[in-house]
């Protein structure tokens, strides 16, 4: 992307791509909807899914997944693997986790692979991901050997206070579609380092790289039970954050899933981490560099074919050079690599589901009935893209 957006727009003028499809390695999937403890489960309790692969829109392999029995399971196995897991010393799980960012950056191009298969992610988006995953390990293996206590003065008496951080005990993590190991390492790394146990679900849409990193999880001897995962749609989600057992949720998603998750944790008074999608703007004033300003705004809707929370979706542009921008972005978006995400040349890959293209279509459709401009694309492609 860098070598790409590094361009000028006269380059960019010059050349137009086109990137044909390619069969992408198939082979070797995970197939554990289900990790609980040490035991790799083929099938959940719950329904049969197929997995579509996002470039073409043909069923990769058919999972059955977790259920809410399924996630009685997995948090029975992290409580009983709490108590043994809280009081390991802090070097240990520092040990632990560094081992685990190294088996991370040995499987980058194998977790890469998964990551476009699951999500339709570019190659070239892709293959920074598990770098960045091990690295945030890494500083939080850091924190694992340096969480003290305090003491304090009691304010008028003869005594003192001590402070002693604990752990919550078992928190449930909700991982998303659209970029899930990544998600899964920002959830794991601190509560992991903190002393928690955790059971966290891989989202049926785009499961096989979170099942890959709770593989290596028990590779790096992290001991089983401490990391449960499974593969679930929002039922099995939904076990998870109404689960007595569970007492925290960390959840990665859109706003209106959170206003569920958030009603649901009510009932047990259960503290919620939220990490949701947001309409970060794009500012350009006048005397901005038009260039590098277009190929900011443009990142919204290109990065993860603009299925990213910290995309900016919004363009706040100086009325004096409003048309020459939209002009700028205009060129560049024209020659933008779309095509198949296994080609480490292609920048902008496909939408998850076929779902998902409907809403972006009728989103395109409203807009246009309502007075506003199409200045490029609004289709769905044709010919080797039309799936």
């Amino acid at each position: 992307a860098a070598a790409l957006y590094n361009k000028t727009i006269h380059q960019l003028t010059q050349e137009s791509y086109l990137m044909a499809f390619k069969t992408p390695d198939l082979s070797n999937l995970p197939q554990y909807p289900l990790i609980v403890g040490s035991n790799m489960e083929k099938a959940g309790n719950g329904l049969k899914h197929a997995h579509i692969y996002p470039a073409n829109g043909q069923v990769t392999t058919e999972l059955q997944l977790a259920n809410a029995s399924d996630v009685d399971a997995a948090v029975a196995a992290a409580r009983e693997a709490f108590p043994a897991w809280h009081h390991v010393p802090g070097d240990q799980k520092r040990n632990m986790l560094l081992k685990l960012a190294d088996l991370i950056d040995a499987n980058t191009h194998e977790l890469a692979r998964l990551e476009v298969i699951g999500c339709g992610s570019p190659a070239m988006v892709a293959a920074y991901i598990a770098p960045v995953v091990a690295q945030r390990f890494r500083y939080y293996a850091g924190w694992a050997d340096k969480i003290k206590g305090e003491t304090l003065n009691a304010w008028n008496n003869p005594a003192h206070n001590y402070v002693n951080y604990e752990p919550y005990g078992v928190v449930g993590g909700i991982i998303p579609w659209n970029g899930p190991v990544f998600a899964a390492g920002m959830v794991l790394a601190p509560l992991l380092a903190a002393g928690n146990c955790a059971v966290i679900k891989a989202p049926e849409l785009s499961p096989f790289s979170v099942m890959k990193l709770t593989e290596l999880i028990l590779e790096a001897g992290i001991p089983p039970g401490v990391v449960n995962m499974v593969a679930g749609g929002p039922d099995t989600g939904e076990a998870i954050v109404a689960h007595p057992g569970v007492d925290k949720i960390q959840f990665v998603g859109s706003g209106a899933t959170a206003k569920k998750v958030l009603s649901t944790a009510a009932s047990t008074l259960k503290p919620c981490g939220l990490e949701l999608g947001g309409k970060s703007a794009v500012i350009v004033f006048a005397d901005a560099d038009l260039p590098t300003a277009a190929k900011r705004g443009l990142g919204g809707a290109i990065s993860v074919s603009g299925q990213g929370c910290v995309n900016g979706t919004r363009l706040l542009v100086e009325r004096p050079i409003y048309e020459h921008y939209l002009g700028a972005m205009q060129t560049i978006a024209g020659h933008i690599p779309l095509g198949d995400p296994t080609d480490n040349t292609t920048v902008m890959g496909p939408l998850i589901s076929e779902a998902s293209l409907n809403r972006v279509s009728t989103l395109i459709t409203n807009a246009t009935s309502q007075g506003a401009r199409l200045i490029l694309g609004g289709q769905r492609s044709e010919g080797e893209f039309a799936d």
